[in-house]
């Protein structure tokens, strides 16, 4: 058994009281016949002498067995650390592999979001289609738009993303969806986005039959908006998507840091010791942590940014498009008019 083991023992301070104890009682025994010797009494200076270093030696045996006593203290110390040390390393072992599991439960679960979105969007596009085919030639009767304007003897002849054209009492009209009653709107389920896409797919039809330098201007930039727009859309779904990364490495890095801690504890106690090469790896560790922490601001400050851009962009589009509408619109009434003053056999009258 070696001392640390007899020192942690619970033997250990028995032993050392005992030997201690034999100690003293072989000291003055040899005290005792030092001083009652014949032979001895008459030098009395050697007794003397005797005593001191019998008491040197019984006070360098006391300081022995407080040392003892230290060190036993140190070593149950040490283990008691040990037992730390190992219950730490099994907590962070367990809370990184929770981390891994949410991480993979989020995976899974994020992707089931994206299919179920993904089959909602065509069951509403099925839906839609059906629907829509089987309104043309439904009779509405008096129907009251959201604005006030009421049409008599409404009846569907077509409806599209943009909204209803109807034949009433007045004759033909289009109504942009957002202008039919809500009910309406609720049955036949217009989608702003959709709505977005199919207006500009039809102007750009109507662009090759325009010949307007301003019209031509007007939709160039109109189509330099919407692809700004598009470019912006991707950006703030990027940086969200880096932002929310950004907040769950927080807590990844504590964990990875903490286990690193943990590791150059115990590697510290070997006698070929890496810890200084894993001292760096964890500095360079706890440099990305504090950089990835600062980009959680930064990157909450891209995607407001872009939530900014994109609704002005969005603005200025839908401007754009009111002035696409408005000149397609007196293109019409300008033809119109010329087909008219064709047919009546006088010429247009000058705009």
């Amino acid at each position: 058994m070696g001392f640390t083991d007899l020192a942690t023992s619970g033997r250990g301070p028995w032993i050392f009281g005992v030997s201690i104890a034999v100690f003293i009682v072989a000291a003055f025994g040899t005290l005792y016949t030092l001083v009652f010797d014949p032979n001895n009494m008459e030098n009395h200076k050697k007794i003397e002498a005797v005593v001191r270093d019998l008491e040197l030696e019984l006070d360098g045996k006391k300081t022995q067995l407080e040392s003892y006593k230290k060190e036993v203290k140190l070593v149950a110390q040490r283990k008691d650390e040990e037992r730390q040390l190992s219950d730490l390393k099994i907590k962070v072992e367990a809370a990184a592999k929770r981390i891994e599991e949410a991480t993979a439960e989020q995976s899974a679960a994020q992707a089931a979001v994206e299919n179920a979105g993904k089959e909602w969007e065509d069951y509403k596009a099925e839906y839609r289609a059906s629907t829509w085919a089987k309104a043309k030639g439904r009779e509405l009767g008096t129907l009251k738009l959201a604005d006030g304007t009421t049409f008599e003897a409404a009846v569907i002849r077509k409806i599209d993303h943009a909204g209803m054209d109807i034949l009433c009492s007045s004759g033909p009209k289009n109504i942009k969806f957002e202008n039919l009653p809500a009910e309406l709107q609720d049955e036949f389920q217009f989608d702003l986005v959709k709505r977005d896409e199919f207006e500009d797919e039809r102007h750009k039809a109507e662009n090759m039959h325009i010949e307007s330098v301003e019209y031509a201007q007007t939709a160039e930039r109109c189509d330099a908006k919407i692809a700004s727009l598009k470019e912006w859309k991707g950006k703030k779904v990027a940086s969200e998507q880096a932002w929310k990364q950004a907040k769950d490495n927080v807590e990844r890095y504590k964990v990875a840091i903490a286990r690193k801690k943990a590791d150059i504890s115990a590697e510290k106690r070997k006698n070929l010791s890496k810890a200084p090469q894993m001292e760096i790896e964890l500095r360079q560790m706890q440099a990305k942590a504090e950089q990835n922490s600062r980009s959680i601001s930064d990157l909450d400050q891209a995607r407001r940014e872009a939530d900014t851009t994109i609704r002005t962009l969005q603005r200025e589009i839908d401007t754009l498009r009111d002035d696409l509408t408005r000149m397609q619109k007196e293109h019409a009434e300008k033809k119109a008019a010329e087909a008219a003053a064709a047919a009546g056999g006088t010429a247009p009258a000058a705009q």
